[in-house]
This record gives C-alpha cells, sequence and structure tokens, in this order.
C-alpha cells in the first residue's frame, strides 16, 4: 500500500520480503537514488512473535512491534481496539459538533447524507489498515446503529 512518500510493503515470509527489498534498492541505484535503511522499519504481524534479519545494503532494519501508518497504530498482535476506540470518540465529537443540523426537521436522506459525510467518514478514516474481526465489526456496526438511533431521535429503550 503506498501513501505520498510511504509505501507499506506485505511479504508472506523474512526471505521473500528481503527479495523484493533487495530489488527495490537495485532499482532505486538505477536512477541515483537510494533507500533510507535508518527510516525503514519492519513488523511481523502475527500470533508468534517472530525476530527477522531483514539487510538493506548490508545495515540491518530496526524491528519494531507497532507501527503510526496513516494516523493508526498497527501493531503485530493486530490488535485494533485502541484504534476502534479512538476513532469512536473522534466520530462521536463530530457527531456531536453537527447535532443541530441532524435534530433539524430535514429530510432523512439528506440526515443520512449528513452522517455519512461528517460522522462516519471520520469514524472509517483509515480502516484499510483494521483488520477485521468479530469485536471490531460488532463495533463498527453498534457506532453505526447509535448515530442513526440519535438522528431518528429513537430512544436506546
Amino acid at each position: 500500500m503506498r501513501y505520498a512518500d510511504d509505501t507499506l510493503i506485505v511479504a508472506e515470509t523474512p526471505e521473500s520480503l528481503q527479495k523484493i527489498l533487495d530489488s527495490i534498492a537495485e532499482s532505486c541505484k538505477t536512477y541515483g537514488m537510494e533507500m533510507n535503511a535508518t527510516k525503514t522499519k519492519i513488523m511481523h504481524i502475527g500470533k508468534q512473535k517472530k525476530k527477522a534479519s531483514i539487510l538493506i545494503d548490508g545495515t540491518p532494519l530496526e524491528q519494531v512491534t507497532k507501527y503510526q501508518y496513516l494516523g493508526h497504530t498497527l501493531t503485530e498482535d493486530v490488535l485494533m481496539k485502541k484504534e476502534i476506540d479512538i476513532r469512536t470518540k473522534k466520530a462521536s465529537a463530530k457527531f456531536w459538533k453537527h447535532k443541530e443540523l441532524l435534530r433539524r426537521n430535514i429530510n432523512i436522506d439528506t440526515k443520512n447524507r449528513i452522517l455519512q459525510c461528517y460522522v462516519f467518514s471520520v469514524f472509517n478514516y483509515g480502516c484499510q489498515t483494521w483488520t477485521l474481526t468479530k469485536a471490531v465489526k460488532e463495533k463498527k456496526k453498534s457506532f453505526e446503529m447509535w448515530g442513526y438511533k440519535r438522528v431518528l431521535k429513537i430512544s436506546w429503550k
């Protein structure tokens, strides 16, 4: 995945990652560029903790346990609980900021579009980095239902 000058490379094994990085480093040399080994990090994602020795031009890369990408913290254990809680708080704040607009007597389709645009877009920002577990799906659905209930003035009772 790419975003601006950041690139996230995913590989099945450390050997295949080393092969990909060697290929990228070789391509960079063709154009007079080089990879910055001090800014390049590696992370193993999975249940088992594995140590990988990956090199760029003989320089070993730092292996990290968490990494910031697109405003999200990726962790090696792939748990997204903190990230979902942060996104929920930010989206809730957006909802309350637009509360008066959403509570007006306007067309339901317009309310839905406002909710999608201003609230759910904040909640779903960077969701491509989420691991969609059953718990994450339930939290996502729960937040969406919360938003719809508030807009439609439906009591939780």
